[in-house]
């Protein structure tokens, strides 16, 4: 009687936003816990279901920091992309894709995986000619730090001079190889607003080099969703003579040296909200000392008085 009773508050609520989801579709794979319960959910906690994403005529659906278009989006969902669902709140539901957390319109949510907009246009392809190699037969040269050489590709569209774009997500990883089960860069993320240039793309992904923050060329591949063509926005202000500070991102890396090249002088993760005390500062980052310790962070990661 639980699952039945939950089944049928689902589909009244979703019948009353707008969804456009069947009872049929909703049903079998509806979340198990109470009403209540649901909407407490919060992205710290277990799933309460899992869905997919879609966008249906658009190009993609867009995830944003709040239940409201007027908030920041962070990140966007392809048809097909598999999410996790945390709650219903009022038309969104509360979703988390990837490692990013926000909300989503429930109108775009669905329980049952859909078939991506562009596979109905999709014609048979010809048998390739006998000489051809398959995907799977693709050999990928790498260089003496791992990264996949993109000419290795052979659908790979090179950019000549390179783009300007930038980070426009909360953050997104960098891969070793085009391929999101790929190894991760050691130094494995972009952070919002962060200037990347792109080089080329191959099946869903640019090849980019980004400054790491001590002038070394990072090298790699991020989802092509997770980057926005053009300008970066007006870099974050920078403060030298501020003396305090706290950590306004989920998480920030503490670094026993002022760099990014690698992720081997990581000596501590904080938690959004941590303070300290900043003791120098060389136009990226902030030598601080927090808790009886010090280090260094980036200047994107924390907000400084």
């Amino acid at each position: 009687m639980r699952r039945k009773a939950l089944s049928l508050y689902l589909i009244s609520v979703l019948a009353l936003t707008g969804c456009g989801m069947n009872q049929t579709e909703l049903a079998p794979q509806a979340p198990v816990e109470s009403a209540a319960q649901s909407t407490a959910q919060t992205a710290e906690q277990a799933a309460v279901s899992n869905g997919y994403v879609n966008a249906g005529s658009a190009e993609y659906a867009l995830i944003y920091q709040m239940p409201d278009e007027t908030s920041t989006a962070v990140a966007r969902g392809f048809t097909g992309d598999a999410i996790e669902i945390y709650g219903l709140q009022g038309q969104w539901y509360q979703v988390k894709l990837d490692d990013i957390s926000g909300y989503m319109k429930a109108e775009q949510v669905t329980f049952t995986k859909p078939e991506p907009q562009q596979q109905a246009e999709v014609q048979p392809a010809e048998a390739p000619a006998a000489d051809t190699p398959s995907a799977e037969t693709i050999i990928v040269e790498y260089d003496a730090e791992g990264i996949a050489q993109p000419k290795s590709y052979s659908d790979y569209e090179e950019y000549d001079s390179g783009r300007n774009a930038y980070c426009s997500v909360e953050s997104c990883y960098i891969y070793k190889s085009a391929s999101t089960t790929g190894q991760k860069r050691e130094a494995d993320k972009l952070y919002k607003g962060d200037a990347v240039t792109v080089y080329g793309t191959y099946n869903g992904f640019y090849y980019i080099g980004t400054d790491s923050g001590s002038g070394y060329d990072l090298m790699g591949y991020v989802q092509t969703k997770s980057i926005t063509m053009g300008t970066p926005p007006a870099a974050q202000d920078k403060s030298y003579s501020a003396t305090q500070g706290y950590v306004d991102v989920a998480e920030c890396n503490v670094r026993s040296s002022p760099s990014k090249e690698n992720n081997n002088n990581v000596v501590e993760t904080i938690k959004r909200g941590t303070t300290f005390t900043i003791l120098d500062f060389d136009g990226y980052w902030y030598h601080i000392s927090y808790n009886g310790k010090t280090g260094y962070v980036s200047y994107k990661m924390v907000s400084v008085s």
